[in-house]
């Protein structure tokens, strides 16, 4: 529902986003890209039963951007002090996003993307 397309296009707007090839994650659980800062792409649906030590190891990092979808198989006792919560849902047109910051870098992330976005 739009969770790849979302991150392609944050990658691309990256410094090297250019030579990333961005794909879902589905079935590697974790892509790495090229960009500055580097992008950590996880995806754990398929990780209920435990999660890789990449996606461990990228949410440590605070020098790496980790995208996690479905972070809902992701114990709370591992999510990281700072965190941008995405949900996109599906409306008529198009996607719903919503972003809540979880921290105050996050925080002040959110009220710098609200300040580029048009209001309506």
């Amino acid at each position: 529902s739009g969770k790849t397309t979302l991150t392609s296009a944050l990658v691309q707007a990256l410094p090297g986003g250019d030579a990333a090839e961005v794909s879902s994650p589905s079935f590697t659980l974790c892509n790495h890209y090229p960009t500055t800062p580097p992008v950590l792409h996880c995806d754990l649906y398929r990780s209920a039963d435990g999660l890789p030590d990449e996606v461990l190891d990228g949410l440590e990092n605070p020098a790496v951007l980790t995208v996690v979808e479905w972070a809902e198989y992701l114990p709370q006792a591992d999510h990281p002090e700072e965190i941008l919560d995405i949900s996109l849902q599906a409306c008529e047109e198009s996607r719903l996003l919503t972003l809540q910051a979880h921290g105050s870098r996050a925080a002040a992330l959110l009220q710098a993307l609200r300040a580029q976005w048009p209001e309506k």
